[in-house]
């Protein structure tokens, strides 16, 4: 949670004949950078794609609406640590499906989503799903505080430098990747659509990875 206090001092009444633009002008340091868009100018920040690229929207599957250029490609190779310090690859991943899904621990929808992911790869276990978090860019430390006081059991690896999350396109989060048993992108779901939205769209990839109708 975040508190804003704001404290005002130095009152006083104005005049409607005044001209009191003067009060209510701004001169930025000189070197201070304008951006048109400061979504854009955060994913910068966080290390994400070039902001030239628009950002897919809602979430996207294979033979769905709209497509996420990703879903059917093989998902990009990579070693992150998780909270432990222990190397943990996709390849060592490989012959499950994989519920990626990339958050940090300020972030208000990736609060809301986990925790329906996380009880659909319980309740999909033995399916062969497993749930790997991806927290961008925070210290172990602070990730380990957050999941004890939530009381979440959760398994997370952890992208200091946010490059697995370029190579996988995040430019907002939470981010979520299903990623099949042969390493092939499934679904990619951008922001929280809510619990109904997200228990179904994730069962439903699911189902149709175990049957073998995504193509898997």
């Amino acid at each position: 949670e975040m508190t804003l206090n704001i404290k005002y001092s130095d009152w006083k009444t104005l005049k409607k004949a005044d001209d009191n633009t003067a009060l209510f002008s701004f001169a930025p340091p000189k070197d201070w950078k304008k951006v048109d868009n400061i979504d854009d100018q955060l994913m910068e920040v966080f290390g994400g794609p070039d902001a030239s690229s628009p950002p897919p929207s809602g979430d996207s599957r294979r033979g769905g609406s709209p497509s996420h250029p990703m879903v059917g490609q093989a998902a990009p190779e990579f070693e992150l640590p998780d909270l432990s310090g222990k190397m943990v690859s996709l390849a060592s991943l490989k012959g499950k499906t994989v519920i990626l899904d990339f958050w940090a621990t300020w972030c208000g929808p990736c609060k809301q989503g986990l925790p329906i992911l996380m009880e659909i790869a319980k309740s999909r276990a033995a399916d062969n799903v497993v749930l790997w978090s991806v927290d961008m860019g925070e210290p172990a430390t602070k990730v380990q505080q957050f999941l004890e006081r939530s009381k979440w059991d959760l398994n997370v690896m952890l992208d200091q430098k946010n490059q697995v999350a370029k190579k996988y396109g995040v430019r907002g989060i939470p981010h979520t990747v299903v990623i099949g048993p042969d390493g092939i992108v499934q679904l990619v779901e951008i922001g929280f659509g809510g619990k109904e939205h997200t228990t179904k769209a994730m069962n439903t990839i699911i189902d149709e990875i175990k049957s073998g109708a995504s193509g898997s």
